[in-house]
């Protein structure tokens, strides 16, 4: 038997129902703000992908092979750490472990590994839809084109 006076009884079911309902609206505001709280505390996370692409545009009328490697490095970088990383991120709710997660999700073995969860992700809580997209003038779905352009250059860089 319970030692609750009946209006504790109807304060404790009460909060209950109130978390019931409310609970779903917490887990994504706290998503929110925690994802929001990577970008704020990195706001300089897309500046090596906006420089690599600097340099390749440097590049093109020099010598486009290395402008070709620079363009695939600004598209790999762009990719994982200004849309994959800081979703990954706001996804795990411990701050203390978020970064090795995240680290390890987003490295290249484990993209090829976990494609599948790392664009429904992507799809879920950033938009974007990596398994659908094509650019405007191509018969190619995006994904197809970074993995042939990440072939490419480690092809190139291989020797």
């Amino acid at each position: 038997m319970s030692n609750m006076t009946p209006d504790e009884a109807r304060y404790e079911e009460y909060m209950d129902q109130l978390y019931k309902e409310h609970r779903e609206q917490a887990v994504e505001e706290f998503k929110d703000e925690h994802l929001q709280s990577y970008y704020s505390d990195h706001r300089l996370l897309a500046k090596p992908a906006f420089n690599a692409l600097m340099e390749a545009r440097h590049l093109i009328n020099i010598n486009d092979t290395a402008s070709f490697i620079f363009s695939a490095i600004a598209m790999e970088v762009g990719l994982k750490e200004t849309l994959l990383k800081p979703i990954v991120f706001g996804l795990v709710h411990a701050a203390s472990v978020a970064a090795l997660i995240t680290d390890l999700a987003i490295s290249d073995r484990s993209m090829d590994q976990y494609r599948k969860l790392l664009l429904q992700i992507l799809r879920e809580h950033g938009g974007v839809d990596l398994d659908t997209y094509k650019r405007p003038d191509s018969n190619k779905l995006i994904w197809e084109e970074i993995k042939e352009i990440q072939k490419q250059r480690n092809s190139i860089l291989q020797g």
